[in-house]
């Protein structure tokens, strides 16, 4: 058995190759000039089967390729020839002390690229705010010859040291899983030099979407549960590795540690968190990187956004679930696209400890959902006019950034040939063939609902249709925006139902 494997509709596939011959041979292809990705989509042969996977061969050169894709598309030019040097290092063998301690070198030296320091909002924010840090350990800006003190702060070299040791230990940060990768070299190295050092029950599982967030597991005959091991050899652990990197950097770009504290210092009367709200829109506000709107009493930061990145509204806050600080952002919200007559759709939020560059870096584009370019788009029905309708009707509701939007044109679609009352027999004679909504149709029945038809119709189609009477919702609500984000799947799955039954035929 293989020290390192894959599982494909629960079986086990070996992967026998050698990582380092299949490096050596890609490097020797991709040459000075060459593109990697190009090479390696060349060398990947796929198999299909639930979607196309690369076979057990092209493991190594499927481990490359997301190995240069761990960094967005703008910064992959420069970057590429930097992960190439680590590769042609990695590829020079030796024991995996050897091996470690080249690459280290490599990694260290051009760390802010490997990190993509430069490109981050990090780097961005700290260039605009130019924040300096007084005697007394407190952080201040310079605004109209005046020395203003500022919170959740810091210099431009402590942002980004910062930032360089999250991207360390971070699970999905790019210093992170170019550790994964090497760790997973010196592991196959090791293995080969001792071989009794490993228990034949713990093995390392390869997720066949996600190679360099491999992990150990324990092999029994009743499952194969994923374990905490930790390999004899400690340059085969990427936090060991990861630890090595951050401890290097900070060695070779020291800076002061901070002074003991005054004995007395009265604290700032100031939030200690603060939530974010990241938007999809085209509105900025002002010139400026950001502006301070006051708003119901309380100061709002507005991060204006750019080509790649949305927006961020953030207002501090001094608890964990920020409910009025929510409620206040989408009152705001709703205030300011009426006043810009702009569409605003809010896309993430997040609470974290106050700091001056925004936790959430939201990209306007995302192409993380791959769908096979070889499909063949098929509903499983004839498409006559009423199911072109109830398409047309889905696809309006999903592509909405609204979820009363989405339900109303969703409930449409049950609407299509089945009016009146018929509609409501439809879907209690079918609300419970649906696997995704089930968990949440057992929670309304435990709740006292019988009837689901009606708890749909009264609760949210017609609240979502007329205002004049009771019920009706308010889109700024929290607690209704919560309530209807988990009876939504019920009307997505009874819409997907009806659109390949036979009364639309």
């Amino acid at each position: 058995m293989a020290l390192f494997l894959r599982y494909r509709q629960g079986t086990r596939i070996d992967v026998e190759a050698n990582p380092f011959e299949d490096l050596r041979s890609f490097l020797g292809a991709v040459g000075d000039e060459g593109r990697p990705l190009q090479v390696l989509n060349e060398r990947i042969r796929e198999e299909l089967w639930d979607l196309p996977r690369p076979d057990v061969r092209s493991t190594w050169f499927a481990l490359l390729r997301e190995y240069f894709r761990i960094h967005r598309d703008e910064v992959q030019d420069r970057t590429g020839q930097v992960q190439l040097l680590v590769l042609r290092v990695l590829a020079q063998g030796g024991s995996p002390a050897e091996i470690w301690g080249r690459v280290l070198g490599v990694m260290v030296e051009h760390l802010e690229e490997l990190s993509a320091w430069r490109s981050s909002n990090a780097a961005y924010m700290a260039a605009h705010w130019q924040v300096e840090r007084a005697e007394d350990g407190t952080y201040y800006i310079e605004r109209d010859g005046q020395r203003v003190e500022i919170l959740g702060a810091r210099t431009h070299e402590e942002t980004k040291l910062e930032y360089i040791l999250e991207d360390c230990w971070r699970k999905y940060g790019h210093v992170g899983r170019i550790c994964r990768l090497v760790a997973l070299f010196c592991l196959y190295q090791h293995f080969q030099q001792n071989p009794g050092s490993y228990p034949l029950t713990i093995r390392v599982a390869l997720p066949e979407d996600a190679y360099l967030h491999w992990s150990w597991y324990h092999l029994t005959p009743i499952g194969t549960p994923r374990v905490p091991w930790r390999p004899p050899d400690r340059h085969s652990d990427p936090e060991s590795l990861a630890i090595d990197v951050a401890t290097s950097y900070t060695e070779r770009n020291p800076m002061p540690f901070p002074q003991t504290a005054p004995a007395e210092r009265i604290p700032q009367q100031d939030f200690p968190r603060q939530y974010e709200q990241a938007m999809e829109t085209d509105l900025r506000l002002g010139d400026d990187v950001e502006a301070v709107i006051t708003y119901g009493g309380r100061e709002l930061r507005w991060v204006n956004g750019t080509r790649t990145i949305c927006p961020v509204l953030i207002v501090g806050t001094r608890d964990h679930e920020a409910r009025e600080e929510r409620r206040l952002v989408a009152e705001f919200l709703s205030v300011l696209c009426f006043d810009a007559d702009m569409p605003i759709t809010p896309v993430m939020s997040v609470i974290c400890p106050r700091r001056a560059a925004p936790m959430v870096h939201q990209p306007r584009k995302l192409a993380d959902h791959i769908y096979p370019a070889k499909m063949r788009p098929d509903v499983g029905r004839p498409l006559t006019d009423a199911r072109r309708l109830a398409l047309a009707l889905y696809r309006e509701g999903r592509s909405s950034g609204s979820s009363y939007y989405e339900f109303l044109n969703l409930y449409k679609v049950l609407q299509i040939r089945l009016p009146g009352a018929g509609v409501a027999e439809w879907i209690n004679a079918h609300v419970d063939d649906n696997v995704p909504s089930v968990t949440r149709i057992r929670e309304l029945r435990q709740e006292g609902v019988a009837d689901i038809a009606y708890y749909l119709y009264e609760n949210w189609r017609n609240a979502i249709a007329h205002v004049g009477r009771e019920p009706h919702v308010n889109p700024d609500d929290l607690e209704t925006a919560m309530r209807i984000g988990r009876d939504l799947p019920i009307v997505r799955d009874l819409a997907r139902t009806m659109i390949r039954s036979a009364l639309l035929d």
